[in-house]
């Protein structure tokens, strides 16, 4: 819980600076500081990687799930990020605030 504090106050306090993948860094570092998301090992400050297959979003019980969502592959993260970075810290154009900011 007191990751998710940090992580809001310095996004809260910090809201003007740029966002930069140090930053993101950080949070997911606060997030899981001991680097387990419940009983599972994680890395944190990293990009993932796909090591144990592709990241999804699944559903269902064992032997039936659901794949709602797989993220596109690791070795993509790198430069997709800098895009993503790149479009979140440019001045807003057109879109509404809540899309841009």
């Amino acid at each position: 819980m007191e990751g998710v504090v940090e992580m809001v106050l310095d996004a809260t306090i910090n809201g003007v600076s740029p966002l930069t993948q140090e930053r993101l860094f950080g949070w997911h570092a606060a997030l899981f500081p001991a680097g387990y998301s419940g009983l599972s090992k994680i890395s944190t400050s990293t990009w993932r990687d796909d090591a144990h297959g592709p990241m999804q979003v699944v559903s269902g019980p064992m032997g039936r799930q659901r794949v709602h969502y797989e993220a596109p592959p690791a070795q993509r993260l790198t430069r997709e990020m800098a895009r993503f970075l790149a479009w979140v810290n440019a001045p807003a154009l057109a879109e509404p605030a809540l899309i841009h900011q």
